[in-house]
């Protein structure tokens, strides 16, 4: 088992932000690990940049890719034939930057049946999604029904602003019209 496995074990049972602290703190710090142990080297003169650069891209390939780590298990197993659970693969993610929080990959080939389910398990499952499908649908019943009730408070809005600026243009055209009247009725008086 690596480090970060030891430190995630040991702090199970601490509440979400505990964990999520004590597990960045880990990343962090095995991050810097490597990053010093493979900048060291061509500070010393030993390896040359590229060198340092290949190892880091083969080691990211190797060690945070849950395809390559399938492949690389199975071979080693000689496993080619055998469908089913594969196994679990935990990947450190100090190892690849802007890794995911969830280093815990679960392999699996084709349709999987595992031995602790049951048919109970499956049915309280399946209850389990169709209350959550139900809720996603009640959340969308509720969405469009508060988007229809926005639509229509714009449109009021929209024809009341329209009807307060008709009547508006109407007063303004109808004072111009009284104010061009009166000018023309006084021109003509002073004639």
């Amino acid at each position: 088992a690596s480090l970060y496995q030891a430190v995630e074990s040991s702090v199970w049972h601490f509440e979400a932000r505990s964990q999520f602290i004590a597990l960045t703190i880990t990343r962090v710090l095995l991050g810097s690990a490597v990053a010093i142990t493979s900048i060291l080297p061509v500070f010393r003169s030993r390896h040359y940049v590229a060198d340092v650069v290949l190892a880091l891209a083969l080691a990211l390939l190797v060690y945070s890719n849950p395809v390559v780590t399938l492949t690389v298990e199975r071979w080693l197993q000689g496993a080619w034939s055998q469908s089913g659970e594969v196994g679990e693969i935990v990947i450190p993610p100090c190892s690849a930057p802007g890794a995911g929080l969830d280093s815990r990959y679960y392999l699996r080939d084709e349709l999987v049946y595992l031995e602790c389910s049951s048919t109970e398990l499956w049915k309280k499952q399946l209850k389990a999604l169709r209350k959550i499908q139900d809720n996603l649908r009640q959340r969308v019943r509720r969405a469009e029904s508060s988007l229809s009730k926005a639509r229509m408070d714009v449109c009021l809005r929209a024809e009341e602003r329209q009807e307060a600026a008709d009547a508006r243009f109407k007063a303004a055209t109808e004072e111009r019209t009284k104010h061009y009247a009166e000018e023309e009725q006084r021109l003509l008086e002073e004639r």
